[in-house]
């Protein structure tokens, strides 16, 4: 009997870690662009929506992707095609502890209002996504578990063609863009999409917010955790308090 449950107890761990390893990230960057955004102007090639290498928001110092291929939580996987001819690079990784995969891309900056309409139908579950990652099928897209905007927010300029309604995605999702509570809240509770993390007031969106919070996540911490984690690391590279960091960032 001893045997036979140690054998049950196997199975059942490994269909367990099987299972956390499909727990997916996808998040939804729209590069930095001083012609195609209402933003401040920034140096020439950081603000180049085109290229995202030198991006302040994808391959600069701190930006999303240059932060994750630096950080200890995250194995950097390599390259994956998109679908869509305005994704100009999509980099895919994996958590090192959970197995979680974090598919990451970079939208071109003129296409702004396709990154945002793309995060708001991933929360709400919508525009489901395949990829192949050695071997395995993992969900992105709307198939994602937990989904994030990284950039300007594009509703302070724009209003988007649709919105979701009455859906009941269950996905986790996290804005991190100036103001995005006071624009995106409605919009993720007609998703039926879970908040871990909004902005309250101006922010600058950069990687170490978001490997903060999508670390936090792949390790199964609560929402309150997630929105500590992505405060203290606004904190210590903004040079700003906790205590005004965790202002800024709500998920109420």
């Amino acid at each position: 009997m001893i045997r036979f449950l140690t054998i049950i107890s196997f199975i059942c761990s490994f269909s367990f870690n099987a299972l956390a390893a499909e727990k997916s990230i996808h998040i939804v960057v729209a590069l930095c662009d001083n012609i195609y955004q209402g933003i401040y102007p920034v140096p020439p090639q950081l603000g180049n929506g085109d290229k995202p290498q030198n991006n302040l928001y994808w391959g600069a110092m701190y930006g999303v992707k240059t932060f994750l291929q630096k950080s200890k939580n995250w194995e950097y996987m390599g390259e994956a095609e998109a679908e869509d001819a305005y994704v100009l690079q999509r980099i895919v990784f994996k958590h090192k502890e959970s197995g979680a995969i974090l598919v990451a891309d970079a939208y071109q900056g003129r296409k702004i209002k396709n990154a945002v309409a793309d995060f708001v139908d991933f929360a709400a579950g919508k525009k489901k996504q395949e990829i192949s990652i050695a071997g395995k099928s993992v969900n992105i897209g709307g198939g994602a578990d937990f989904v994030v905007y990284v950039g300007h927010n594009g509703l302070m300029d724009f209003d988007l063609d649709s919105t979701p309604s009455n859906s009941k995605s269950g996905v986790d999702a996290a804005i991190f863009a100036c103001y995005s509570k006071q624009y995106f809240k409605p919009i993720i509770e007609k998703a039926g999409a879970t908040a871990m993390a909004y902005t309250s007031g101006k922010l600058a969106p950069e990687g170490y917010v978001v490997e903060a919070a999508a670390s936090a996540w792949a390790e199964g911490q609560s929402k309150e955790i997630i929105r500590e984690k992505a405060a203290e690391a606004y904190a210590k590279y903004q040079k700003i308090s906790k205590g005004a960091a965790m202002k800024l960032f709500v998920n109420e």
